[in-house]
């Protein structure tokens, strides 16, 4: 009887697409995992001779948990998508420890906190939608996103705004100021993967700014 190979075949392609994603999933995840544990390894033993490190460790930590909780969702699957992901979160976890400071310490620290506090806001609206690779979840326009659209970009960048000079060096500045553009590539590409839903293109059309309001 035709319809019972036809039956089995549209239920196999569906089985292989969900798969295909848990293993892009979970390979996400894994590399990231790598990548954290290797950056605590060589960043901890700076923080006895610059407390305000800590901030950044925070910042990573906080990142890396909310990836190991997500919820699965159609995430890209392209070569493009995946490395402007990895540099623009992973690049910062290879800065090294310097110093001294160029400005006052508290001043950066304050900076360093206030990034943290936007993009802390920003993942707690996110919830279990958070991802590094763009990805379809869910669509939420709590929090700072009330404001902006990628308010998690901007928090990363007052942040290491702040770490940068608490640590100056040539290498940092290549580290952040490569992670930023990246950042930059990942809006373009997480907002052309999320307006394919509805709901999405009626956020942009509410919210008009994506990083900075009144300039970008």
């Amino acid at each position: 009887m035709p319809l019972i190979p036809a039956r089995e075949g549209a239920t196999a392609a569906p089985d292989a697409r969900r798969q295909g994603a848990v293993a892009v999933d979970l390979a996400e995840r894994l590399l990231l995992l790598a990548l954290y544990l290797w950056f605590l390894h060589h960043f901890i033993p700076s923080i006895w001779g610059q407390p305000y490190n800590m901030i950044v460790m925070i910042a990573e930590t906080f990142t890396m948990s909310l990836v190991l909780i997500r919820r699965a969702g159609e995430t890209a699957t392209s070569f493009y998508a995946w490395v402007i992901a990895f540099i623009g979160t992973c690049l910062p976890l290879f800065v090294a420890p310097s110093g001294p400071s160029i400005v006052p310490v508290w001043g950066a620290g304050f900076l360093m906190l206030y990034g943290l506090l936007i993009s802390f806001s920003a993942k707690l609206s996110l919830r279990r939608s958070f991802g590094v690779v763009a990805a379809r979840r869910s669509v939420r326009h709590g929090g700072p996103y009330q404001i902006i659209r990628h308010p998690m970009y901007l928090g990363y960048l007052v942040t290491n705004v702040g770490a940068l000079l608490i640590n100056p060096s040539v290498w940092n500045l290549s580290i952040y100021g490569s992670s930023f553009l990246a950042n930059l590539l990942r809006i373009a590409e997480e907002e052309r993967m999320l307006s394919k839903d509805s709901a999405y293109r009626e956020y942009v059309g509410a919210v008009r700014f994506r990083l900075i309001p009144g300039l970008f």
